[in-house]
C-alpha cells in the first residue's frame, strides 16, 4: 500500500508544483484549496503526511493543523510559509504540533528528503501501533485462556479431591470388611485426629489430610487384622514390627499409588510407616524429626486402643498413660490437645 500526502494550499500552482514533485517519488497526492476540504478528504483517506500553508482563507494553517490532529493524530504535520515570524511559529509548534517548517521558496531535493523521513517516521509509528495492538490482543487472549484454564483447573481439582474422597472410604471400607475391629479402630482414630489437627491450629485442609492418613494408617503399617485390638501395649511380632508390617510389598505399592493421589496423605502415611514401631510410638528422645501428622496420629491411636481393650482403661487412665509418654514417646502439644478434647466430651456425658 503507497503511503498517501496531503497537500492544503488556496494557491493552485503551489499545489500543482507539490504535487507533481512527490508522484514522482511514488507517492499517492490528494490536495485541497482550503482548510475545509482539507478536513472532509481526511475521512475519507489515511494520510501518513499533510503539508499545509500557513495563510489561506477561513480557518487558517495552525487552526487546521490542530483539528486535523484530532481527527488523525500519527499523521506527520508540515507547514508551508513565507511568513516565518517567531510567533506563527509558536503558535503552530503549540497548537498543532507541526513537524517541520517549509518556507517558501522551498529547495525539491531537502524537501524531498525531509518529507521522505517523515513518511518511514510515520511508517514506524503505524507498524508499532499494530504491532501493540496484536500484542494487546494477544494478551487479552491470553487472560480469557488462562481464565479459562483456571476452571477447567479448578473443576478437575474438585473432581480429583472428590474421587481421592471416595477413594479413601473405599479402602476404609475394605479395611471394615476384611477386619471390623481394625476398621473401627481406624474410624475412631481418623474423628480424633482430624478434632486434634484443628485444636491445634491446622488449616481445614490440612486437617483433612491428617483425618484420611488416620483412616488408612494401618495401610501403611501393613497391620494384619484385629491387631489393632488384640496387641496394644503387647509385644509384637518381628515382622510386625518393621514398616510396611508383614504385608510390606502391598502397603508399598498402595503408598505408591497413593503420591499420585494425594501427596500430602501419602507424605503422611509414609512417614508414620517408617518413624514407628507397631504399639505406634515416635522416638522424640533421639531428636529426629516427625512429621506433625503423624505426632498427631500416633497420640490418637494409642488413646483408642487403650479405650478400647479387652479391659478397657477410663479417659482419666488412658489420658494417664499417654501423659506418662511427654517428650518421650509423644509430642506435648499433641496430648495438651488431648486433654482438652477428653475435658470436652466428659462434660457432655
Amino acid at each position: 500500500m503507497r503511503d498517501t500526502i496531503m497537500i492544503v494550499d488556496d494557491e493552485p500552482n503551489i499545489l500543482n508544483a507539490l504535487g507533481r514533485l512527490f508522484r514522482r517519488e511514488g507517492v499517492d497526492v490528494i490536495t485541497a484549496e482550503s482548510g475545509e476540504a482539507g478536513l472532509e478528504l481526511i475521512r475519507k483517506h489515511q494520510v501518513a503526511v499533510v503539508i499545509s500553508d500557513q495563510r489561506m482563507p477561513g480557518i487558517d494553517g495552525v487552526e487546521f493543523l490542530q483539528r486535523f490532529m484530532a481527527v488523525s493524530p500519527d499523521t506527520i504535520r508540515f507547514m508551508l510559509t513565507g511568513y516565518a515570524d517567531m510567533k506563527s511559529v509558536l503558535d503552530a509548534i503549540n497548537r498543532g504540533e507541526v513537524y517541520r517548517f517549509i518556507t517558501k521558496p522551498w529547495d525539491d531535493e531537502k524537501l524531498k528528503l525531509v518529507v521522505g523521513e517523515a513518511l518511514e517516521k510515520h511508517r514506524v509509528t503505524v507498524s508499532s501501533k499494530k504491532l501493540g495492538d496484536a500484542i494487546r490482543g494477544q494478551y487479552l487472549r491470553m487472560l480469557e485462556l488462562n481464565q479459562q484454564l483456571g476452571t477447567e483447573i479448578e473443576t478437575k481439582t474438585k473432581c480429583i479431591e472428590a474421587n481421592f474422597s471416595i477413594f479413601v472410604e473405599l479402602c476404609a471400607d475394605m479395611i471394615m470388611l476384611h477386619d471390623r475391629c481394625s476398621g473401627e479402630h481406624a474410624r475412631r482414630v481418623a474423628v480424633l485426629a482430624e478434632k486434634l489437627a484443628l485444636k491445634l491450629g491446622n488449616g481445614e485442609a490440612d486437617a483433612e489430610a491428617i483425618r484420611a492418613a488416620a483412616l488408612l494408617h494401618t495401610i501403611g503399617m501393613g497391620t494384619a487384622p484385629g491387631q489393632a485390638c488384640t496387641q496394644a501395649n503387647e509385644e509384637a511380632s518381628a515382622s510386625a514390627r518393621t514398616p510396611y508390617g508383614g504385608n510390606g510389598a502391598l502397603s508399598r505399592e498402595l503408598l505408591v499409588k497413593m503420591d499420585t493421589l494425594n501427596q500430602q496423605v501419602s507424605t503422611i502415611m509414609r512417614s508414620y510407616a517408617e518413624r514407628c514401631q507397631l504399639d505406634q510410638y515416635c522416638d522424640l528422645s533421639q531428636g529426629k524429626a516427625v512429621h506433625p501428622g503423624v505426632k498427631i496420629i500416633v497420640v490418637c491411636k494409642a488413646y483408642d486402643e487403650l479405650r478400647h481393650r479387652s479391659r478397657p482403661f477410663s479417659r482419666s487412665e488412658a489420658l494417664a498413660r499417654i501423659e506418662a509418654g511427654r517428650n518421650k514417646k509423644y509430642d506435648p502439644a499433641v496430648i495438651d490437645a488431648l486433654a482438652e478434647c477428653v475435658t470436652e466430651e466428659a462434660s457432655l456425658l
